[in-house]
């Protein structure tokens, strides 16, 4: 039995005829990415000499990077703000090492590494217009340099940094301000309307009190008069 990539034979196995005979490819690379059938014969030959495609072939498609999930944690990001870049959603069960790339339009710009199916956070400090773009997320087993990276995921996002509108920003500490002196002033008439309000009560209580003292000092009880004839 004969295994051809492409149409040219690459391994042999023996084939009695009764069981199926399994090739293993071992530590596949992106080479290794191609279509693959089985063909035998009688005879045996040299696999590099099998020149032949079988009815049932199968298209292998071998990856160095794999997909991951990315979101956003900021809403609104404007210039020299910093953003935070979540990649989550890692489709593996290995508990090996990870290395995730973060990707802006393709190509990797910062690395980390995960644990398992543990996600990674990138931070974007400082960030200008310039930092604008769709950034992905993927991750392979083994590690490579950030020039290398070039992937596209279906998962990106667009991270969209607006200028910083200097105008607006007065606008609104002017308006911070203003709100602040209406609170003071509304406090400042109220704590004054309840001082007064106190000096009148106590007026008023003081008022009946020295009347009262006035009546009984100018009544005097003096005997009857005589009648002069």
């Amino acid at each position: 039995m004969y295994l051809c990539k492409n149409g040219i034979g690459i391994r042999m196995e023996k084939f009695s005829g009764s069981n199926d005979v399994e090739f293993k490819l071992l530590q596949v690379t992106r080479e290794d990415s191609g279509n693959y059938s089985c063909v035998y014969s009688a005879g045996r030959h040299v696999a590099h000499e099998i020149t032949a495609i079988g009815q049932k072939h199968v298209f292998l498609q071998v990856k160095e990077f794999l997909s991951a999930k990315m979101y956003v944690r900021n809403s609104i990001i404007f210039e020299g703000d910093s953003v935070s870049l979540v990649c989550t959603g890692i489709g593996t069960e290995t508990h090996q090492t990870l290395h995730m790339y973060l990707c802006k339009n393709g190509i990797g710009v910062s690395t980390e590494v995960a644990q398992g199916k543990e996600g990674v956070q990138f931070t974007l400090k400082r960030i200008t217009r310039k930092d604008s773009g769709n950034y992905s997320c993927v991750y392979s087993f083994k590690k490579y340099h950030l020039v290398n990276i070039s992937s596209i995921n279906e998962n990106s996002i667009l991270v969209q940094v607006e200028e910083t509108d200097i105008h607006q920003w007065w606008v609104n500490v002017f308006r911070l301000v203003c709100s602040a002196g209406v609170v003071i002033v509304a406090v400042t008439v109220l704590i004054v309307s309840q001082l007064l309000g106190q000096e009148r009560s106590k007026e008023s209580m003081d008022t009946p009190r020295e009347g009262l003292q006035q009546d009984d000092n100018d009544s005097t009880c003096t005997g009857p008069k005589q009648l002069s004839q």
